[in-house]
């Protein structure tokens, strides 16, 4: 199929045609800013009866961290424009199939003669969540770029703790 696609027969694959001879073969694929694992409950003064710091959602994150980046292109004319269209962005959370809950806080491990305690493992944090930001740039990607995209994406993460 790929080597079709390459060969341009069917006009009406063209735009698909172009995307894969974009992407995989000369590998012209969207490159990681940054990721921003957020605090979990008790870390960074976020307190236990708080629970765990909501998610924004995807496009404020982009909008937000575009905004960061335009105004250091005001201060700094020099560097490359990115529209917005090219920014991505990604949550996740990882946990073990309860979310912040800690699957082993409802077993009991009891030896004998030796009561068992109150709270086994108070300090056990599950859920981790993470916030991706990809870079999709129209023409050849540059470091310079990427390193004040994350520093815009780094300055927006601290100001949400």
């Amino acid at each position: 199929v790929e080597a079709r696609l390459l060969d341009g027969e069917d006009p009406a694959l063209a735009a698909a045609a172009a995307e894969y001879r974009l992407r995989v073969v000369r590998r012209n694929m969207m490159r990681l800013v940054m990721d921003w694992e957020l605090p979990r409950v008790g870390e960074e003064g976020i307190p236990f009866a708080a629970g765990p710091l909501q998610i924004k959602d995807t496009e404020s994150v982009i909008a937000d961290v575009h905004r960061l980046y335009e105004e250091e292109c005001k201060r700094r004319p020099s560097l490359r424009p990115v529209t917005i269209t090219e920014l991505r962005c990604q949550t996740a959370a990882f946990h073990y199939g309860m979310g912040a809950k800690d699957p082993l806080a409802r077993l009991h491990f009891h030896r004998k003669g030796v009561p068992a305690p109150a709270d086994q493992a108070a300090d056990v944090k599950p859920l981790r969540q993470k916030i991706f930001l990809f870079w999709s740039p129209s023409e050849k990607s540059d470091q310079e770029t990427l390193n004040n995209l994350a520093k815009c994406f780094s300055t927006w993460a601290d100001k949400q703790v």
